[in-house]
């Protein structure tokens, strides 16, 4: 009985996902920033204090997810991103929208390594766990085109005022808490303590970004995909307002990338069999960066289309790393250690973002992208090379 209880789960998860990423206002985000006041700059710098939000809580509440249970670190998280999206919607300057990135990075720490340990979690009690790269594809998909559904309703709402999104988007995250609540959580090995919290949490950290070798070049290669596609999101804008797109068609521009992103999300466990571990993990460095390198040697209009190829990254590359990391990780431990790589990825992004955004205000565009393509591609290359000497026996 308790399995069928679990297996309830698997779609609990996806409505989570979708909910969580049916954002209004993410088509006109950096817009709508910008009529608050806020140079590119200060748009880069506000996400990258969320960043360091969520580097300050990403380990902690992934320590409490395998101490305490995934359902209740479900619920908090669910509920600080609920405040942090109301906060946001009445917002006014950059204070209030760093109270709201603050809000908004505590809950996200909670699910950030929640999430998928409670997919793979269920999974294994179900006797499933084959099926987890596929599932966790099908989930990035779901959350993919429900942002796509968003951003063409947003892109709509945002004529009315490029606030109004943010309005209906806090309202529509209330529902959240019913699907949260009634989570069921999975029998699992918990966590623990050997000695203090802190000394625990140094402890796991340091296993997967230290001593295991497998892991810790994993982590450093989500890290830098990662950040390569999240840099990007917060470039797309800027972009196409260069390029001279009208506002009416951020939005359904915005949804296009997400639908070809989900595609491949949904597919990533077929794409993965086919290009094999090496040649998928190739791919995920080189794609990102073509598509840094072609978009800042041109910066018209016609050759945006280019930008797909950072939503293809993203699709592929979440399900297949989750995968990789999961498998190698035992069940007491697997929230804290996802919640590991999620901070690597957090804490590059935090560097980075403000230096992107310095390039963009001080020089160019261009020298922002061809900047970011260059970097990404030798940090990736260089977390490639180690994974494949960790694979090598002796």
């Amino acid at each position: 009985m308790h399995t069928r209880s679990v297996a309830s789960n698997i779609w609990k998860i996806a409505a989570l996902r979708a909910l969580r990423s049916f954002m209004l206002i993410i088509p006109v985000l950096v817009l709508f920033l910008q009529e608050n006041g806020l140079s590119l700059s200060e748009v880069f710098l506000l996400q990258s204090l969320f960043s360091v939000a969520l580097l300050l809580f990403e380990i902690p509440t992934g320590y409490l997810s395998d101490r305490f249970g995934r359902r209740n670190s479900v619920i908090f998280g669910c509920t600080f991103g609920i405040v942090g999206h109301w906060v946001y919607a009445f917002g006014t300057g950059f204070w209030d929208f760093l109270l709201a990135e603050t809000l908004l990075g505590f809950g996200a720490s909670f699910l950030s390594g929640t999430e998928s340990a409670l997919l793979f979690d269920s999974l294994v009690e179900m006797d499933q766990v084959k099926e987890h790269k596929r599932i966790e594809g099908r989930n990035t998909s779901l959350g993919m085109l429900s942002e796509a559904v968003a951003s063409i309703l947003g892109g709509v709402l945002a004529l009315i005022s490029l606030r109004f999104p943010l309005y209906c988007e806090a309202v529509m995250m209330l529902a959240l808490i019913p699907v949260a609540l009634s989570i069921v959580e999975p029998r699992r090995e918990r966590l623990v303590a050997i000695s203090s919290p802190i000394k625990d949490m140094f402890r796991l950290t340091k296993y997967a970004l230290h001593d295991h070798v497998e892991i810790r070049w994993l982590c450093l290669y989500s890290a830098a995909v990662g950040a390569s596609t999240l840099t990007m999101v917060w470039l797309t804008q800027p972009y196409f307002k260069a390029a001279g797109l009208p506002l009416s068609f951020f939005g359904i521009v915005w949804a296009v990338f997400q639908m070809i992103g989900a595609s491949c999300s949904w597919h990533a466990h077929a794409i993965e069999q086919r290009l094999g571990r090496h040649g998928s993990l190739v791919f995920l460095v080189a794609l990102p960066a073509f598509g840094y390198f072609v978009l800042g040697l041109s910066g018209s209009l016609a050759v945006g289309g280019v930008i797909a190829c950072f939503y293809i990254t993203r699709g592929v590359h979440g399900p297949i790393l989750s995968d990789y990391i999961n498998s190698l990780v035992a069940s007491e431990i697997r929230a804290t250690i996802l919640s590991a790589k999620n901070l690597l990825a957090r804490l590059l992004f935090s560097i980075v973002g403000p230096v992107v955004g310095w390039v963009h205000d001080s020089l160019s565009l261009s020298m922002a992208l061809i900047g970011s393509g260059c970097f990404f591609l030798l940090l990736g290359s260089l977390a490639l090379f180690g994974i494949t000497r960790s694979k090598k026996p002796g």
